[in-house]
């Protein structure tokens, strides 16, 4: 632990601030709040290692240590509690680290100070405002690496609900928000593949919204305006400017008609320019119970450093139900788009029924029909994307991914860029991420030992894609379905198939003609303690550039033995064979958690949970990680400990690493 001056420094402190709180409560016009306050004590110990079939192993070792008091005066008042309330607290510590990397020692020692203010302004009034500012520093922990992240920001808000002064002077049910903000942030992290980055920057940011409403109609509007400066990666600078404008509104006798419409604007200078303006208006007319119409129109201009493009679509459909569970539909769509126009017409019918069955079951069946022909006028080869979002998957690793939007795409135009908090970090396929083929499309696959992409983290992808020639072309599709479900137990079986025709142009090689089988068993149930469920599901698609067949099977089930101890066990198995191209993919996953809590005021909780993917395409992968946690509240005293270790085996590589943490937290 830290030695030193920290006893005396923290003696110091505690004795200035009650000095400090008897000086404040003799002041008439402050009125203290509640005071509360804590000391902690952190030391953790953390181990990875590297090693491979072709290279001698590598070890990294790390120890770090931290002592903190935090104080806090939760509620103060200045005059009235009406005019001005809030809390103020500060954090003061000492925080030591030693790092062993390969042999080399480096030791650091560096001051924790974190502090936060908030103030609500005239909160009992239905206008007001608020200021603020904090610091905090925290480091997170990844399976393969840590980062060490320090925040701050300031600023001011000013707020107008619908109760303001405003209501009489014949503006009702108007509110409003406004919100001026800086924020610093300094990003570093390290790996265990000797992988690092450092990433600071500075936001100014405003912000405006308000809401108009009225019995029939809503008008909702929104501003930011964001400045983004990095020292550390001056690509990555930018000033942005957004806006957002809507309104609808309920019509007719019934109020069973209704318009939408929505402006949008974004202008970005710096990293990545664009401006956007796009244009949405929908308007829905219900005729009569069974009869509606639905009149679409849109309109988005997109400048990057490329040319500028307009796109314009404009849509007619109508919706008949002659029958309870008969429907039929008509529409025709137009689309113009820099490169060409798309006219596309399209009906079909769909049926639906359901019985009612013995043992509480119920019987569905479903049908559908239709038919579209789309002509092309179609002048470029290709059109590119910017900015697509995506979301990493919640687990990384053992092949988990997700796919592009546009099929075709040119693998070397992929850009990611990782847009978490606002900021846009840029990816390094092989390092950050692979691109695994699926037919005509293309399977971004998040690695799990990236400093940059953290699962569930928001994605911005810009790419170039393939697009076909002037074309005419005709679709008729249908599909079958049919289930039961009873309280324990359901199933379901359906059909879908698709076919393509060619009538002019020659681009028949965009085009996919379809055969999709699917069957599903679901078992559900609860019997005394345990509580569960299990099923099967199969999978066959044929299609003119990717054919497969698919199995999956599952399981979940919890099990409470006691009001204190409780366990729960899920898996999954997927198994795909594909055979245009030939390829063979196995993915298995288990995880087993328990929970356990006494009375004397204990919790621990154990997690273990291991995936394997087998994949012809790619290295086989095992990723395994275990995690045990215990906490424990005795008075004022809190303790609290912690085990993970994580393990990954990629082809003829293996990582592992694992960490304890222990932290001693004393109430004031």
């Amino acid at each position: 632990m830290i030695r030193g001056k920290t006893p005396a420094l923290l003696v110091t402190l505690l004795s200035l601030l009650t000095a400090g709180e008897a000086a404040a409560q003799s002041l008439s016009y402050l009125t203290l709040g509640s005071w509360e306050g804590s000391l902690q004590a952190n030391y953790g110990l953390g181990h990875d290692q590297i090693s491979s079939d072709t290279a001698p192993a590598s070890s990294f070792s790390q120890r770090n240590a931290e002592e903190s008091l935090s104080v806090r005066n939760s509620g103060f008042s200045v005059l009235d509690p009406g005019l001005l309330t809030g809390s103020l607290g500060l954090t003061l510590g000492l925080a030591q680290d030693t790092e062993n990397s390969a042999g080399a020692l480096t030791k650091g020692r560096s001051r924790v100070l974190g502090y936060s203010f908030d103030a609500d302004i005239l909160n009992v009034l239905p206008y007001g405002g608020a200021l603020f500012a904090n610091r905090s520093r925290s480091i997170s922990l990844l399976p393969f690496g840590r980062v060490e992240t320090t925040s701050s920001n300031r600023g001011l808000s000013l707020r107008l609900n619908e109760g303001s002064p405003l209501r009489d002077k014949g503006f009702p049910y108007l509110s409003a928000n406004l919100r001026l903000e800086q924020q610093r942030l300094q990003e570093i992290a390290t790996s265990a593949l000797d992988q690092s980055y450092q990433h600071s920057e500075v936001r100014n940011s405003l912000s405006q919204d308000g809401h108009k409403g009225s019995e029939n109609s809503d008008l909702d509007w929104h501003y930011d305006f964001n400045e983004v400066q990095d020292p550390s990666f001056s690509n990555g600078n930018y000033r942005s400017h957004s806006a957002n404008l809507g309104y609808s509104q309920d019509f007719g006798a019934a109020l069973n008609r209704r318009w939408d419409s929505r402006l949008a604007y974004f202008d970005r200078v710096g990293s990545t320019s664009m401006s956007l303006f796009s244009m949405s208006e929908h308007l829905h007319l219900a005729h009569w119970s069974n009869l509606a119409t639905d009149y679409n129109y849109q309109l988005s201009r997109l400048e990057t450093q490329a040319l500028p493009s307009l796109s314009q679509s404009g849509a007619f459909s109508v919706q008949y139900q002659p029958y309870q569970n008969l429907g039929a539909y008509a529409s025709a769509q137009r689309q113009l788009q820099p490169a060409g126009q798309i006219d596309a017409f399209a009906g079909g019918l769909n049926y639906r029924y359901q019985h009612p069955l013995p043992w509480q079951g119920v019987l569905t069946l479903g049908s559908s029909g239709s038919y579209q022909l789309v002509e092309t006028h179609i002048n470029a080869t290709q059109a590119s994307i910017t900015d697509e979002a995506q979301t990493a998957p919640a687990l990384l690793g053992a092949g988990a991914g997700f796919l592009l939007n546009q099929a075709y795409a040119v693998a070397a135009s992929i850009v990611v860029v990782d847009t978490r908090d606002g900021m846009r970090l840029p990816t390094v396929a092989g390092v950050d991420y692979l691109l695994v083929p699926q037919g005509n499309q293309t399977l971004i696959v998040p690695l799990l030992t990236s400093l940059v992409i953290r699962a569930g983290d928001p994605l911005a992808l810009s790419y170039d894609y393939a697009i076909p020639p002037s074309m005419k072309y005709a679709t008729t599709a249908k599909s079958l379905s049919a289930g039961m479900s009873f309280q324990w137990i359901s199933f379901g079986v359906a059909h879908s198939e698709s076919a393509v025709t060619l009538l002019s142009g020659n681009g028949s090689g965009f085009l996919q003609s379809s055969r999709n089988d699917s069957a599903q068993v679901d078992v559900h149930g609860r019997w005394q303690k345990l509580q569960g469920a299990a099923g099967a599901a199969f999978q066959r698609s044929d299609a003119t550039l990717l054919s497969f067949t698919q199995q999956r099977y599952y399981q979940s089930a919890t099990y409470q033995y006691s009001r204190y101890l409780g366990f729960a066990f899920d898996t999954d198995w997927t198994v795909a064979h594909y055979q245009t191209p030939a390829r063979t993919s196995d993915t298995r996953g288990a995880n087993l958690t328990a929970n356990w809590y006494t009375s004397g005021g204990w919790i621990v909780n154990a997690l273990a949970g291991r995936r394997y993917l087998t994949d012809s395409a790619q290295p086989s992968e095992i990723v395994s990680n275990e995690g045990l946690r215990a906490q424990m509240k005795y008075g004022k005293l809190s303790l609290t400990s912690a085990f993970t270790a994580n393990q990954r085996i990629r082809g003829g590589s293996r990582m592992s690493n694992w960490r304890i943490d222990f932290s001693v937290t004393r109430e004031l």
